[in-house]
Order: structure tokens, then C-alpha cells, then sequence
């Protein structure tokens, strides 16, 4: 029996032509004969809604508008047959079984309502076979779940279920065969196609005929055949599942059933020969010959599937790019090919299965990401797993194990229906590669290629005891000692990397005394091995995490800090010459600084090599211990200061600062780094960038240091998004700053607005950019002043003055506030000075802008509104004001339904929502719907109510306004009729309404309705 990826596979392609017949209308074909009007937008959108998945919601829809007087007439006509369908894919979509019985009652009235009225009608063939593949699908899940169970008696609970939606699937996929055989006979005649004439090639008349344009009766007929095809396939298909469910006992009824499926297979696969449908019916052909090949023809039956196999797969290209090929065909090859290679493998011939799928897998990566290629690289890794002993070459034998691996790791994370057995598999796969965790083999050269593909393959612990066992089995091995002595040499070099890479996943799993010691054991049993120095360096990145950790005490922070030590010194001693070593000298020199032990740190940080990467860290390191002697110094009494000290330790500062600052350029052809380590380097750089500038503010060179202010700002200008730190904040705030000083206002601007488009929305960002716009708006309120007292002055010379240096100082601001008004981390109360601010420089729709955004953001979240308090309801009311003026009836409505958001079932709300509706249709017609629907509603609302609200009665009378308008733009009878009988009938009920006026403002209006009526 299959697995289950090649059950759900096979479902994906009776979805697929699922697919095409929704595709193709029956209501369609049926207008071509003058039976049914044309299919309405309404229709696609239901049958839509139903595909996805929102039945539910599309049998809402239709119950919602039954007597709406505006539904197209193919719905009207079909509305039971269109809610049957809704009402029975949704029972399948229900986890509740209650209400999935009770929409599968309602849905099979509805089918009897429509068959007793229309027994006929071309809905039929859609809604049978909309039932029938439904029951289809779920068939096949209880047989998967009967599969995957290990409990005979729930697999036969499964089993039972199955046969039960099947039987079900056939009896109404036949009927769906039926309707369109009868649709066929009613069809009107197509025209044979025109005999070849004397003398006419066959090829000759076959292009002819091929160029011919056909005639609507012909496609018609040409899709109804479709159709009908479509429909005989997955009865087919439900007699191939329902077999699947056979045991022993009922061979004959799954012989009969699979040779009913294979006939129709074969004349699918006759009448669509070299088409996609064809070739669907063919590789369903093949499989199941495959499956009842049994006795002496079993190897004949096998190569005829294979030959069916192969001319299905020969249109196939050998190398599929992503996105030039359909789903369906490309699942089609899929599953072709996993059942090709099944075949072979069942056919002894397993190797060649694995090299064709291996080959096919490294040409078609670019569609790695498919259902289809993780299926062929399953049966791939289930074929290579079976028979390892296929790959006699052990490196090629660690490689494939690696490459599956991969592959598996890969699919088990990817969401989809091949997780679970990709996971499963790995897990298979992990015990068979490590045999249990015993090591194959009883001499050297045997251990040693066993542990040699575990390396390969990462599989660290196995290579470790493999390596191992290996070394004490070489003294046995027989060879020239040199020989032996090489492979020693090489043995340990191997084992030492292997234990480098667990000690490396130690650290990264966070078991940091267990990476400690692993990393030890390296250095200290393999110093000669190229992994030594590799794993001295985690040594010491683990040591100094360890050593930072805030929980140790005192005590325990001296003795971690002199485990380091004594690790660096190590390092130092055994690889003097090493990268590694200058890691060692930073770390002595750094823990000399904590212990303050000023002269080893000077020593150490000094003498690291300016090629090292920890050059610049070191520099900046030892530049800070001199200036913060500079500062101790300059502490002192005045009268006790060395001035020797001064200089000593501001030019040492200056001297090795500058020395980092310049290791810090880029170097050509340096190794790229990733991620978190170019993170690291920005950070120290611009420490020591700023460190460097302040050194030169104290040292009085004012010029050299607003350059390295200005090179920090450009570095955080020029990189990409992200938050800044807050070393880099502190540069730009002082540049800021200096420039804001010496009145350099423009130039400020121009930071910020710079800063603001590059970083974006960050919180660190916006409250140095609202600092400057504080300065800014200081700035204008000043300018203001000064021009009003230019205009008391009446000197026109100085009131141009004043107005342009207004008008500056406005332009600047603005220009600030283009940037600020996109940030939204911002307080509320800052926010609303922004709006404030953006209409006091003329930024009126910016302004209104930021007011709705604050009110929206007060409507979603609760802390924001308790934030900004009384705001929200000043910026409401100012808001009202302008859209009452300009007549906004769009966003007095967007208000509203934030409001209903908070308060949906507010009767006011939801009464001045039909209220703004019903304005807004006196000026654009086309909302009349939208109002009628909403005074509906209310209607509805308040109808259950036993007294009714005055709203109710005004929710009617409006209701009643709105359909009568409607009718008289549209010249339409209709909708005034339903108005009068509204306002008829509720008289009728309620004759003194809720008071006088009510009963005569309805007369009035039942007189407009029948005058629109024409009476």
C-alpha cells in the first residue's frame, strides 16, 4: 500500500481538476443552449468564497440577502442549490459533529427544494459533484488516519468511516455523470467535423481543422465533454480509495473496483491523449497496475507501468525553473517519479532508482521549496536507507548520508504534509548512521572510514568514539611504522576537530563549564593539532562570559578571573606567534584593568599587533585607562596637580586613540564578517571616535574634534535602519548641539530631516529629532516676536527683516516635521504638540492626519488612550468641527466605525451612522444601498425588542425615505413597493406608532411611495 504523501499527492490532482471545473460554467454551457441566463459576478464570488474555505460565510451571505430585491437572476433561480453546496462543504469545516449533522440535514432540504422544482436544471452536475469530491476528500483522510493508527480497532473504525463518505462520493459523482449526460443530449447539435477530401493527407486535414476557428457550440460541447470527464474521473477515484479500504476477505469487490477505475482511466487517458488530463488518467493507469501486479506476471505487469511511467515523464524537462511551470504538472512529475522509482526498487533495482532521483534533486533545486521535490527527495532518502551498501565508496557513502541529512532537516521544518515523515526519517536515520552508538569495525583502517563518514555526515559524537577506538587499535595495525605514524598524527588531528565542534555546540547551547572543559581537554591532549589554537579561543570567549556573570560573588569572580588568566597565559606561552595570542594579551590586559593593575595593562594591551583584529578594542582599552588618569588628575585640588601627568597621560591617550582610530579603516581583501561581529566593530569604533574628539575638545583642538563628531554622524546617516546606540546618539546630539550653538540652525535641520529618513521610527531617533523641533519652534515664536515688534515700528526695511527670517525659521520646521510626523513612538502629549505645530506652519492636512492616527491609536490601544486622556477628546471634537464645515461624510464615517469598534451594539452610534449614510446619498446616489442596509439593520436590531425605542420607528421611516428615493432614480417600481408595504405593515401592527407625528410623517411617506409607483 502507498504511503500517505502519494495519497495526498493523488488528492492534490483530483483538486487540481476540481479546480478546472469550477473554472468552466455549466451555466455557461447551459446559456449556449438558451437554458439558464448568464452566470453573474455574485456566482464566481460565492463559488470562490467555497474554494477557500469561507462556505460558512458564503451561506451567511446568501440567507442575509434571500429577498433582497437586487440578487442577479441565476441566483435567485439556484438560491437553494447555492446554499445546499455552502451548507454541506461547511459541514465538512465544523469540529462540532452536532452542528455538522444539523448543516448536512438543512443542506440535503435544500438539494430536495431545488430538485423538486427544477429536477433538471444544470446546477445539478455542479452541486453533485461539489457533494461527491467533498466526501471524496474526507474518505481519503480517514483512510490516512487508519494508516498512522495503531490500534486495530480504531483503524477499523477509519476504515469503516471511509467506505461509508465513499460509497457516498460515488453514488453522487455518478449522478453528476448523469446530469451531464443528459445536459449533452439536450445540447444543440455540433457539426461533424468535415471529412478529408479526395486526396487529403490525414496530417494535411489535422492542421487544417487545428486552424479552424471553433464555432460557441462547439466549445460548448467541447467543455460539457470536459465536464462529464472530470466527473467520470472521480468516481474512478472513488472506486481506487474505496479498494484501499478492502482486506482479504473482499478481494473480488477490489478487483471490481479497481477495473472499473482502470476503464475509465484508460478512456480519459484515450480522449485527452497529450493533454494534461491525459496524462493524469495514464499515471493513475500505472499505479494501479503497479499495485495488483501479483503471481508470475508480476515483473511484466511492473515494466508495463514503468513503460507508462516513462512516456508519461517524457515531457517532462529535465531541469524545471521556478515559476515556468504550472502546479499541477509539476505535481504530476512528482508523483510519476516517486512512483517510478518505487517500481524499480520493488523491480531489484534499487541503485539505479537512487541515482536517478539524487540526479534529479541536484538539477531542480530552484523548486526545492515544492510538495513535489520533497516527496522525490523522501523516497530518495527511503530508497539510499534501505541499502547503504549500494555506495561502496565510504567518502561517498558519508557524503549521501550528509546530503540526506540536510534534506530532511530541511523539510521537517518547513510546514506542510511532509514534516511529520521527514521527521520521522531523520530520526531513522540518525539511529542507523550510528548503528546504535557503537562504532563498525574490529581493526583501524575499518573504525577509522566508519568515523571518517561520521565526520562528513556531523555526526560529532560518533566520529569521537570512532577516532578513539581507532587510535588503540593502531598499535595492532600492521604497516611501516612511518606509515602508522602519519595516520596517528592524522587520526588525532580529526578527533581534535570533532571535539572542537562539541564543544562549540556546548557553548552555544549555553552549558558553558561543560564548553570550558571540552576546550581544555583539547589544549592540553592535542596542542599540536591545528584545532588546539581554535579551541584555546572559546576557551577564552566562554571564560570571559562566565566571568561577567552579575550572580558570582567576589570570591568567585577572583577565581574565574584567575582561571582566565591563567588560560591566556597558556596561550601566550604555547602559541606565541598565533592570532590567538594577541586574543590572549587583550584578555590579560583587560583583566589586569579590573584588577587595576595599570602597568601589566598598559604592557599587555601595548604589545598587541596592529594586524591583530583586537588591535583597535586594545587601543581604545588603554586610551580610556589614560584618560581617566588625565581625569583623576585634573580632580585634584589645582594646587596639587602634576602637570607632567597632564600631558603624560593626555598624549598617551591622544597617541593610541589615534593609533585605533586609524587600525580602524578598512583593509583590502579583508575576510568578511558576519553579522554580530560587524556590530560589535561599529560600536567600539564609534566609541573610540568619540573618545578620540572629546580628547581633542579638552585639548582645546575644537576644529579636529567636530570633524570626528561630523564622521560619526555621516557613519550613522549612511547606515541602514535600525536602532542606534547610545554611544552614536550621544555623538549626534552633541553635533546637533554645536551646530544649534553657533546658530547654525540650517545645518541642523539638515541632520535631523537626514537622520529621520535614513533610521525611521525608533524611539532614540524621535527624541532627539522632538528636541530640535522643541529648539525650532522656540526659534519661530521668537521670529514672531520680532516681527511683530518690526511692524510697531512701521520701518518697512526691518518688517521684510523680520517677515523672511519667519518664513526661514517656519521652512525649517517644516521641514522637520515632514520627517517627525511619520514617527509614531512618540507620548501622546508629544505627539499632539507635533499636530499642533504642524498647523501653525501651514501643514493643515498633516495635522488633521496626525489627530486621526492619535484617535485611532487611542480606539486600539487602551494604555495609549488612558496616556493621552483629555487629548483624545479635544482632537475629536476639533476633527467633527472641520468634517461638519468641508462636508467629509467619508471620514465622519471611518470615525464612526472606529467608535462601533469599542461600542459595536451602541444604539446612538449605529443611528447617526445611518444618518451620515443617508447625507451622503443625497449627494452620491450610489450610497443609498449602503444607507437602506444600515437602517435595516438597526430595523432588525430593535424589531425583537417588546417596546419599541423611537429609534425604531425612525430607523423605518428612513429606511422607507432611502428605497423610495432609490426607486425614482432608478426609475424602478420595486424598492417604493417594498417601502410601502413596509410602512403598510407596521401600521397595520402598531397603528398609533409612538406617537401622532410619527403616524403622520408614515402617511406622508406611504403617499410618496405610491406616487412613485405611478399611482
Amino acid at each position: 500500500m502507498l504511503d500517505t504523501l502519494r495519497e495526498k499527492s493523488a488528492l492534490g490532482r483530483c483538486r487540481w481538476l476540481s479546480g478546472l471545473l469550477g473554472l468552466l460554467s455549466i451555466v455557461a454551457l447551459a446559456n449556449s443552449a438558451g437554458a439558464a441566463p448568464p452566470r453573474s459576478e455574485l456566482a464566481d464570488f460565492l463559488a470562490t468564497l467555497r474554494q477557500r474555505g469561507y462556505a460558512d460565510f458564503a451561506a451567511e451571505y446568501l440567507e442575509l440577502h434571500k429577498e433582497d430585491p437586487t440578487l442577479p437572476a441565476d441566483i435567485k433561480e439556484t438560491w437553494d442549490i447555492e446554499m445546499s453546496n455552502c451548507l454541506w462543504i461547511s459541514s465538512t469545516q465544523t469540529g462540532n459533529e452536532q452542528e455538522a449533522e444539523r448543516r448536512k440535514q438543512a443542506a440535503q432540504k435544500h438539494l430536495e427544494a431545488f430538485l423538486k422544482d427544477h429536477p433538471n436544471h444544470p446546477a445539478l452536475a455542479d452541486a453533485m459533484t461539489t457533494w461527491g469530491t467533498t466526501a471524496l476528500e474526507n474518505g481519503v483522510v480517514r483512510i490516512n488516519l487508519a494508516k498512522i493508527s495503531t490500534a486495530e480497532a480504531e483503524k477499523e473504525v477509519h476504515l469503516k468511516e471511509a467506505r461509508t463518505l465513499l460509497k457516498d462520493a460515488h453514488a453522487r459523482l455518478s449522478k453528476a455523470v448523469e446530469a451531464c449526460q443528459t445536459l449533452q443530449k439536450a445540447a444543440k447539435p455540433v457539426a461533424k467535423e468535415d471529412a478529408a477530401e479526395d486526396g487529403e493527407e490525414p496530417e494535411v486535414k489535422k492542421k487544417r481543422v487545428a486552424n479552424d476557428k471553433p464555432t460557441p457550440e462547439q466549445e460548448a460541447a467541447a467543455e460539457l465533454a470536459f465536464r462529464l470527464a472530470v466527473a467520470r474521473f472521480k468516481v474512478a477515484l472513488a472506486d481506487y480509495w474505496y479498494a484501499q479500504t478492502c482486506d482479504d476477505t473482499q478481494a473480488e469487490e477490489k478487483t471490481k473496483r479497481l477495473t472499473a477505475a482502470t476503464e475509465v482511466f484508460k478512456d480519459i487517458h484515450k480522449n485527452y491523449s497529450g493533454e494534461l488530463p491525459g496524462w493524469i488518467a495514464y499515471y493513475w493507469e500505472a499505479r494501479i497496475l503497479s499495485e495488483t501486479a501479483k503471481g508470475e506476471k508480476t515483473e511484466e505487469a511492473l515494466e508495463s507501468a514503468l513503460e507508462i511511467l516513462d512516456e508519461v515523464l517524457a515531457v517532462a524537462p529535465d531541469v524545471i525553473k521556478k515559476n515556468e511551470i504550472d502546479p499541477a504538472t509539476l505535481s504530476l512529475i512528482g508523483d510519476a517519479l516517486v512512483l517510478r522509482f518505487q517500481l524499480l526498487a520493488k523491480s531489484k533495482q534499487a541503485e539505479i532508482a537512487a541515482d536517478e532521483a539524487g540526479t534529479w534533486l541536484k538539477l531542480n533545486t530552484a523548486v526545492q521549496d515544492t510538495l513535489a521535490y520533497q516527496g522525490i527527495a523522501l523516497e530518495w532518502v527511503k530508497i539510499l536507507s534501505r541499502d547503504m551498501d549500494m555506495i561502496k565508496d565510504l567518502k561517498g557513502r558519508a557524503a549521501a548520508q550528509k546530503s540526506m541529512t540536510t534534506m530532511l532537516t530541511r523539510i521537517s521544518k518547513a510546514p506542510g504534509p511532509n514534516r511529520t515523515e521527514a521527521v520521522q526519517l531523520l530520526a531513522k536515520l540518525n539511529k542507523q548512521f550510528s548503528n546504535g552508538g557503537k562504532v563498525q569495525g574490529d581493526n583501524f583502517d575499518q573504525v577509522a572510514a566508519a568515523a571518517e563518514a561520521a565526520l562528513l555526515a556531523e555526526q560529532w559524537a560518533n566520529a569521537i568514539a570512532g577516532y578513539e577506538k581507532a587510535l588503540q587499535l593502531l598499535p595492532a595495525r600492521k604497516g611501516p611504522a612511518a606509515e602508522n605514524r602519519t595516520l596517528e598524527l592524522q587520526t588525532r588531528e580529526k578527533l581534535a576537530q570533532a571535539q572542537v565542534q562539541v564543544a562549540y555546540g556546548l557553548a552555544k547551547e549555553n552549558e558553558l563549564s561543560a564548553a570550558t572543559e571540552a576546550a581544555e581537554k583539547i589544549m592540553r591532549e592535542s596542542p599540536k593539532t591545528s584545532a588546539a589554537p581554535v579551541a584555546a579561543s572559546l576557551c577564552l570567549q566562554v571564560l570571559q562570559k562566565m566571568a561577567a556573570d552579575p550572580k558570582l560573588d567576589k570570591v568567585q569572580q577572583e577565581l574565574m578571573l584567575k582561571r582566565l588568566q591563567t588560560a591566556a597565559e597558556h596561550i601566550i606561552k604555547t602559541w606565541p606567534n598565533n592570532p590567538e595570542a594577541d586574543e590572549a594579551k587583550f584578555v590579560l590586559g583587560t583583566v589586569a584593568l579590573i584588577q587595576k593593575n595599570g602597568k601589566l595593562a598598559v604592557e599587555m594591551l601595548t604589545s598587541v599587533q596592529p594586524s591583530s583584529p583586537r588591535y583597535s578594542a586594545a587601543m581604545l582599552s588603554v586610551g580610556r585607562y589614560a584618560w581617566r588618569r588625565y581625569h583623576e588628575e585634573m580632580a585634584k585640588p589645582e594646587k596639587e596637580r602634576d602637570a607632567n601627568v597632564l600631558k603624560r597621560t593626555s598624549d598617551s591617550a591622544l597617541k593610541w586613540l589615534t593609533a585605533g582610530a586609524a587600525a580602524q579603516r578598512p583593509k583590502p581583501g579583508a575576510a568578511k564578517q558576519d553579522e554580530e561581529q560587524e556590530k560589535q566593530q561599529r560600536q567600539q569604533a564609534t566609541d573610540l571616535k568619540l573618545l578620540l574628539a572629546d580628547v581633542l575638545m579638552a585639548c582645546g583642538k575644537k576644529d579636529e574634534a567636530m570633524v570626528i563628531y561630523q564622521e560619526v554622524v555621516d557613519a550613522a546617516l549612511a547606515a541602514k535602519g535600525g536602532q542606534l546606540d547610545e554611544s552614536t546618539m550621544r555623538a549626534l546630539g552633541t553635533a546637533l548641539k554645536a551646530n544649534i550653538t553657533r546658530g547654525d540652525l540650517d545645518k541642523a535641520t539638515q541632520i535631523s530631516v537626514e537622520l529621520g529618513k535614513r533610521v525611521g521610527d525608533q524611539p532614540q531617533t524621535n527624541a532627539l529629532l522632538f528636541n530640535v523641533l522643541r529648539f525650532l519652534v522656540q526659534d519661530l515664536r521668537k521670529a514672531e516676536g520680532e516681527e511683530i515688534d518690526a511692524k510697531e515700528s512701521n520701518d518697512s526695511a526691518a518688517i521684510e527683516k523680520a517677515a523672511d527670517r519667519v518664513n526661514k525659521s517656519s521652512k525649517r520646521t517644516g521641514e522637520l516635521l515632514v520627517v517627525i510626523v511619520q514617527q509614531k513612538q512618540h507620548s501622546p502629549a508629544t505627539l499632539v504638540f507635533v499636530a499642533d505645530t504642524c498647523l501653525k506652519v501651514g501643514m493643515k492636512a498633516e495635522g488633521q492626519a496626525l489627530y486621526r492616527w492619535i484617535l485611532d491609536e487611542a480606539a486600539r490601544n487602551p494604555d495609549f488612550k488612558t496616556k493621552a486622556g483629555a487629548s483624545v477628546l479635544r482632537i475629536r471634537a476639533a476633527l467633527v468641527g472641520l468634517l461638519i464645515e468641508e462636508k467629509k461624510y467619508a471620514e465622519a464615517l471611518r470615525q464612526i466605525d472606529l467608535l462601533l469598534q469599542e461600542h459595536p451594539k451602541a444604539l446612538d452610534l449605529l443611528v447617526t451612522r445611518g444618518k451620515i449614510l443617508h447625507a451622503w446619498a443625497k449627494t452620491d446616489p450610489k450610497r443609498y444601498d449602503e444607507a437602506i442596509g444600515q437602517w435595516n439593520s438597526v430595523r432588525v436590531m430593535l424589531a425583537g425588542m417588546p417596546k419599541k425605542p423611537p429609534e425604531y420607528y425612525d430607523a423605518i421611516y428612513n429606511l422607507a425615505d432611502c428605497l423610495i428615493i432609490k426607486s425614482q432614480l432608478e426609475k424602478k417600481p420595486d424598492s417604493a413597493n417594498q417601502a410601502e408595504k413596509l410602512l403598510s405593515g407596521v401600521m397595520v401592527l402598531t397603528p398609533d406608532l409612538n406617537g401622532p407625528d410619527t403616524v403622520a410623517r408614515f402617511k406622508v411617506l406611504i403617499k410618496r411611495a405610491a406616487k412613485a409607483q405611478g399611482r
